[in-house]
């Protein structure tokens, strides 16, 4: 295990979901209505399900808080639905789902 290839890999998820919840709080709440902002949101949520896809197992099994199926499945679904976006399902990760992934990644990173 590379734990510090992993820890890198946290803080890229940390930062795409960061750039994420930005991104649409600084569009609006109509930032769904935005092409280029969904295109946008869309390719860093995809990018966060890219990094879980590069942790270890062996940090996957440590950092058990994280929901690495969702975050690998999420980037599956952005990356091969080649151009059909569920703005809803988006809109939801963004809000719902993004504020408590960056807390749970930024305790991993703060932790001894």
């Amino acid at each position: 295990m590379d734990d510090e290839a992993d820890r890198e890999q946290i803080r890229a998820m940390l930062r795409y979901a960061g750039q994420a919840t930005a991104w649409a709080a600084a569009a609006g709440p109509a930032w769904t209505a935005d092409e280029k902002t969904v295109a946008a949101i869309a390719m860093v949520v995809g990018q966060i399900g890219e990094s879980a896809r590069r942790v270890t197992g062996e940090s996957r099994a440590r950092w058990t808080a994280l929901p690495w199926q969702r975050m690998r499945g999420m980037r599956n679904v952005l990356y091969h639905t080649y151009g059909v976006v569920d703005v809803a399902i988006l809109a939801a990760t963004v809000t719902d789902d993004l504020p408590d992934l960056i807390d749970r990644l930024g305790a991993i990173l703060t932790a001894p």
